[in-house]
């Protein structure tokens, strides 16, 4: 269990947040027109520890904030894969391979995973769904099967708090080119002069941080989805193995 733990709070936490606290140095840092030195603070042994843990409880914020997109985003989806992949209408499974998940759920842990009763609402069948899935990864950690659904819901963790740390990247990058644009702009118009030595530079390197958060940011997005069925894919996979 504990090494479960920290390598999802390695992935989930600690890098994500870690990310977040190195972005808010340097884009501080530019601002006032030394984007290096207040991350150059962070060398020693002890700088890097408090690093670490400054990371890792802004992490936990990051987190908070992803769980808000997930929300967003698997309505998007059409709902958690873990209630998806078992829905009759669901073509993600065979009906074979889906059908004896089903059966070997059932006899397993003496739940049915359709509720027949036709009064039950879609939201009740749901949450059945959501049951049994989490009952297969209890018992697929439990029994020791396989570390892989721990690796990727690790790893979506990661993705969910990137997709926070791309926000933070955007907004502290337009904050930044604002400035700087300003800047330049006042010395333009009053000096005449076009060209400002650093502001120009940090100027550039603003734009294209945005450009490249921008622009990576529907990869980003694809990837977190795609590490949410992998997630729940090797659950389910890894419970029907063992029987």
């Amino acid at each position: 269990m504990s090494n479960r733990s920290n390598f999802y709070d390695f992935l989930s936490y600690i890098i994500p947040g870690s990310l977040a606290v190195l972005l808010l140095l340097f884009f501080i840092g530019s601002i006032f027109g030394t984007p290096g030195v207040l991350i150059s603070y962070v060398s020693g042994f002890g700088e890097t520890i408090v690093f670490l843990i400054v990371g890792y409880f802004a992490g936990h914020l990051i987190q908070a904030r992803g769980r808000q997109i997930e929300l967003k985003e698997k309505d998007e989806w059409g709902g958690y894969f873990s209630i998806q992949f078992l829905r009759e209408s669901n073509d993600f499974y065979t009906a074979d391979f889906k059908g004896t998940l089903k059966r070997n759920a059932e006899s397993e842990f003496g739940l049915p995973v359709d509720i027949a009763d036709n009064s039950v609402t879609q939201e009740q069948k749901d949450k059945r769904h959501q049951e049994i899935f989490n009952l297969c990864y209890d018992f697929v950690v439990q029994k020791g099967i396989s570390r892989s659904p721990d690796i990727h819901n690790g790893i979506y963790g990661m993705f969910r708090g990137a997709m926070v740390v791309w926000e933070i990247g955007i907004t502290l990058a337009l904050v930044t080119t604002v400035r700087h644009a300003a800047f330049l702009g006042y010395h333009f118009y009053s000096m005449g002069v076009s060209y400002h030595e650093p502001e120009t530079t940090q100027l550039i390197i603003a734009v294209v941080l945005m450009a490249f958060f921008l622009g990576t940011k529907r990869f980003l997005k694809a990837r977190f989805k795609h590490f949410g069925q992998r997630f729940v894919d090797s659950v389910f996979r890894n419970f029907l193995t063992f029987h």
